[in-house]
């Protein structure tokens, strides 16, 4: 763990790698984890705050909040579905994917905050709670409303030169 990694981080990268088949993980909120941007209400009676989290490529993780309302155990069903109803998946058909790209810009910063990416960063697609479509980093997840994929922003220099050749001419993907 280094020295700047959140407790609750080096734990859920812990966790993660001793369940490597996992991709979803549900667990009580460390103490100065932070609030949450998501708050999806499970169950009906009054609850308590869990996170749960979507382990996107080992490394890569997205926390959300929670309030849990009746005991439920850390399976990757109810983690994933937890997660679905925190962050609902945005299913688009083949013209409305294209229509969602065509929408979005390119640029080198966070559409959320304007903060410059950095290479290697991950960035999560999706839509607004009004729809708009928006390229995000982890920092703005919580403008989110819909999530329709992520990326990982790279600059060119970063790009080995044989996956650059490899890619489809600007406007042909």
């Amino acid at each position: 763990m280094s020295s700047r990694e959140p407790l609750w981080s080096a734990d859920d990268r812990r966790w993660f790698q001793r369940h490597p088949r996992r991709s979803y993980r549900l667990r009580r909120p460390f103490k100065g984890e932070g609030k949450q941007p998501r708050n999806v209400m499970v169950g009906e009676q009054r609850g308590s705050p869990g996170i749960v989290i979507w382990q996107m490529f080992p490394g890569c993780r997205l926390r959300l909040g929670v309030e849990i309302r009746q005991p439920l155990e850390n399976t990757e069903n109810n983690a994933c579905r937890l997660f679905c109803e925190a962050l609902p998946p945005l299913v688009l058909s083949a013209d409305q994917l294209a229509q969602f790209h065509a929408a979005i810009r390119v640029s080198d910063n966070c559409h959320g905050c304007g903060r410059p990416l950095q290479s290697g960063e991950p960035t999560l697609l999706g839509t607004t709670r009004e729809g708009t479509p928006i390229d995000v980093a982890l920092c703005c997840v919580h403008q989110l409303g819909a999530l329709a994929g992520f990326s990982i922003y790279y600059t060119p220099k970063d790009i080995p030169l044989a996956m650059l050749a490899q890619l489809p001419p600007e406007g042909k993907a």
